[in-house]
């Protein structure tokens, strides 16, 4: 008996179908990519050119934060295309964007002056609608800073 291949190829991914069964080989590039955002010393909070890219971050984004109510520590990013009542509105230098965080994370607590400050992004589809837009957990970490 012969296997019979069709190759089809949709969006991030080609499919493979046999008489048996369906095979996906994934696109590795929607996997690869690590989305950070780092607490820089100015308290500004700073996102790589992948991140930024992969956001779709522009002037006119806007993100509110919100917090776990049992862990204090656990942080939430909330992206929208519209201001909302409690969101910062991203900002632009050359081709980094950032959010002007400083008085936030000063609340806060955090010490971005001596730590290195930085989160990764977790897509967290299952509060987008309690949240009302994109939300990304920030799982933390942080380093001190070289003298």
């Amino acid at each position: 008996m012969h296997e019979i291949f069709c190759w089809t190829k949709q969006k991030h991914h080609l499919c493979c179908q046999t008489s048996h069964k369906m095979i996906t080989i994934l696109d590795i590039g929607q996997y690869n990519v690590k989305l950070k955002a780092t607490i820089q010393q100015t308290g500004r909070l700073g996102f790589t050119a992948d991140t930024a890219d992969r956001l779709h971050l522009s002037e006119e984004t806007y993100v509110q934060f919100a917090r776990d109510d049992e862990g204090e520590r656990t942080l939430y990013m909330v992206l929208h295309r519209e201001p909302t009542g409690n969101s910062f509105r991203v900002m632009k230098s050359g081709k980094y964007f950032y959010l002007p965080t400083k008085q936030m994370f000063d609340a806060f607590g955090e010490d971005y002056e001596r730590y290195n400050i930085m989160f990764d992004l977790v897509r967290t589809e299952s509060l987008d609608a309690q949240l009302g837009g994109q939300v990304y957990k920030m799982s933390r970490r942080m380093k001190e800073r070289p003298a």
